[in-house]
């Protein structure tokens, strides 16, 4: 981002709200496990023994309380106009962009036009070596485990390619899409260390 041009300021946000949740998405993750009667039933009897509950069904007490605040999102999301998520999205965005060109202005403050190029070069530097553009997800591992699993160890050694040097924009991982939002299809998976 060159913080001197705001039409590339205006290009930032723009990819930001592509990589951001859709109401589709955040309804997704936050769905409760269970129906609402048997929240409900879980929580009248939760209320008299939390106990038994928990021993008999898993559920915690802590557990139950979270599936109501999720029940509440859930249904906030679906009255939730895409429209205006956006438009908020957007703002936030905004003011965080803003306060950061704040800081940056309040960092290059007092430097001459040279001092201030190199400062910039620095800090695009410095971002570049320490914000990797690849992060491994758990789609993307699963993906590798289960075609490793099959005998193909194609995707395992991609992978290992890609987390060596995550900075760069290496062609070969653009075209897998590495670098993109993960898939509807991906919010559910839950890779864990045994995997």
């Amino acid at each position: 981002m060159d913080i001197n041009n705001k039409a590339s300021t205006e290009e930032l946000i723009e990819y930001l709200l592509t990589q951001g949740s859709t109401i589709e998405e955040l309804s997704e993750k936050k769905k409760p496990e269970i129906s609402n009667q048997e929240l409900q039933k879980l929580a009248e009897m939760a209320q008299r023994n939390p106990f038994l509950v928990a021993y008999y069904t898993g559920y915690s007490l802590q557990w139950i309380t979270k599936q109501f605040q999720l029940k509440k999102e859930y249904e906030s999301l679906q009255s939730t106009n895409p429209l205006e998520k956006r438009n908020n999205d957007k703002a936030l965005w905004m003011g965080f962009i803003q306060l950061y060109l704040d800081r940056l202005a309040e960092d290059i403050q007092g430097l001459s036009p040279e001092e201030k190029m190199i400062a910039q070069h620095d800090r695009i530097t410095l971002m570049n070596n320490n914000n990797p553009k690849f992060i491994l997800r758990n789609y993307m591992a699963q993906n590798a485990i289960g075609l490793a699993e099959k005998g193909d160890f194609r995707e395992v050694n991609r992978l290992l390619r890609l987390l060596s040097n995550p900075y760069g924009d290496n062609e070969e991982f653009l075209l897998y899409n590495y670098d993109s939002k993960p898939p509807l299809n991906a919010l559910k998976i839950c890779v864990t260390c045994s995997s």
